[in-house]
């Protein structure tokens, strides 16, 4: 999961600075979080302490709250402008996500044992 936000912090400040690639400052942002976890707490007692009882009140804004505001955002626009909830698909465009998953379909296809 921290790879996740890692790769989402990197593709925001690369959007935010207007940085055509977001991967070398994938590092940098990676050494700034290894700073932050290590310097976060000074013992394991306010770790668990934090953990246990102060996290909540951040947790649920992050993992409900804010993406129910913005699927009611995203759905109020969308009327608004007279568009489709679910938009169709059209033309099938390759992603970089699914093109090695290609490849390898297109090799097992054309390899004979």
């Amino acid at each position: 999961m921290n790879a996740l936000y890692l790769y989402i912090v990197a593709t925001g400040v690369s959007f935010i600075a207007k940085v055509n690639n977001y991967k070398p400052l994938v590092i940098p942002i990676g050494i700034i979080y290894a700073y932050f976890s290590l310097t976060e707490f000074t013992n394991l007692i306010e770790d668990t302490a934090y953990y246990f009882y102060g996290s909540f009140f951040f947790i649920v804004p992050a993992c409900y709250v804010i993406p129910l505001l913005l699927f009611i955002v995203t759905i109020t626009h969308r009327k608004r402008n007279g568009l489709p909830l679910f938009p169709e698909k059209k033309a099938k465009k390759r992603s970089p996500l699914t093109l090695p998953m290609q490849i390898v379909h297109e090799h097992k296809k054309t390899r004979s044992f």
